[in-house]
């Protein structure tokens, strides 16, 4: 009633209305004096049934939906009485936490003259939506979502969690603007890219990723179901914290044949590899990467084989984590990185003296940011040149 009977300023610019406990908003939120608005958020409003016609307002931008447990359907007054163009100013748009949220109803008339400045669409912790999407967003730049999408053209970023499928998309269906693909916590998935048979290798649209992130996949065993991965011109991150028990010769068998047609890697510039516990081999193939500037490794725990040629040359940050990684890296040498600025090591467990100058090792004169953490048995740090160190206790 207190919100009911509220009369807010028409110029208003930014509001928030959180905690509300009616069934249905008040009906000055249905107006379209509110010209001025530009951010509205509407936040753990969990029993309201309905959303206003927010459609009509003029200068929104920004507009989040956040915990309307309540809400089953967006339906066609969400829009009603924009005329001609529902949104007109809309850049940002998200829906959390929309539990019972099922379909999306859209006007037929407007349908491809609404959101048409929608720069960023983010749709989380809906698991029940099952409806469509509208279908033309000519602006949306980044999409975070949990679920399959439409075909966007100008699609930049694309994020997508909790997807329960096994198998994600047809390469020909990515936007050919992408630059950063983000698959997360997929626990059912089994392979990233399928393609059908005959598609023509014009149309397929992975070739200018800048960034691929796969985390928390365990099921995973395929990359792309063609057997090729898509060049990938700076970075390539792969994770995996789910299943312990993937079995290492899975993990092996998504990245590293793929790592041996170095062409495909030719621009790389980081790599992210950790949390796979029953890998037992690193590739061969290592040392020929030589765009590589930046290299994770870690979460290794049954590495029994080190390839013989090293790391890439020509890295400048490197960071290790597990003895079972640290040592044989050692043992190689680190100091022939010579371009290495940057060294973290973690969980070294066997070590009482950092550098280890009873195997001869050697840190890069080029260092000049080394970190340590998590030594337990260390007791002695050595600082300076190899012919002139000091000896510090740790």
């Amino acid at each position: 009633v207190v919100l009911e009977k509220l009369q807010p300023c028409t110029k208003l610019r930014k509001l928030t209305i959180a905690y509300y406990g009616g069934t249905k908003f008040p009906t000055w939120l249905r107006e379209s004096s509110f010209s001025h608005m530009v951010h509205l958020d509407l936040d753990n409003c969990q029993r309201c049934i309905t959303l206003p016609p927010l459609g009509q307002l003029p200068s929104l931008k920004d507009l989040c939906i956040r915990s309307l447990y309540a809400v089953k359907s967006l339906g066609l007054e969400f829009f009603r009485d924009a005329v001609s163009e529902p949104f007109p100013a809309l850049e940002t748009l998200e829906f959390e936490d929309m539990r019972e949220w099922k379909d999306w109803e859209f006007p037929l008339d407007v349908a491809n003259a609404m959101f048409h400045r929608l720069c960023k669409l983010t749709i989380t912790s809906c698991p029940k939506l099952a409806g469509k999407l509208p279908s033309y967003l000519p602006s949306l730049e980044k999409l975070k979502f949990q679920k399959a999408f439409p075909s966007l053209s100008n699609l930049r970023e694309l994020y997508i969690t909790r997807y329960h499928g096994r198998v994600l998309i047809r390469e020909s269906n990515l936007p050919s603007s992408l630059k950063i693909l983000e698959i997360k916590d997929c626990f059912e998935l089994q392979c990233a890219l399928d393609e059908e048979e005959n598609v023509n290798d014009n149309i397929r649209n992975t070739g200018l990723l800048k960034e691929l992130t796969i985390k928390s996949c365990p099921m995973l065993t395929c990359l792309s179901a063609r057997g090729e991965l898509p060049s990938i011109p700076h970075h390539f991150t792969l994770h995996n914290t789910g299943n312990s028990d993937i079995p290492g010769k899975v993990v092996s068998g998504l990245l590293f044949p793929f790592l041996k047609k170095v062409s495909l890697f030719a621009n790389l510039r980081l790599l992210f590899i950790s949390c796979f516990e029953k890998l037992e081999a690193l590739p061969n193939c290592f040392h020929k990467l030589a765009s590589l500037r930046c290299l994770f490794i870690a979460g290794y725990p049954n590495i029994i084989s080190f390839p013989e040629e090293g790391l890439p040359p020509n890295l400048t940050s490197l960071e290790l984590g597990g003895t079972n990684i640290c040592k044989p890296v050692f043992k190689w040498g680190v100091h022939k990185l010579s371009s290495l600025e940057e060294l973290t090591v973690c969980r070294y467990q066997d070590v009482e003296s950092f550098p280890q100058e009873e195997i001869g090792m050697k840190l890069p004169s080029s260092l000049t940011q080394p970190m340590i953490e998590n030594f337990p048995n260390l007791r002695y740090l050595y600082t300076g040149a190899s012919d002139t160190s000091t000896l510090w206790p740790a």
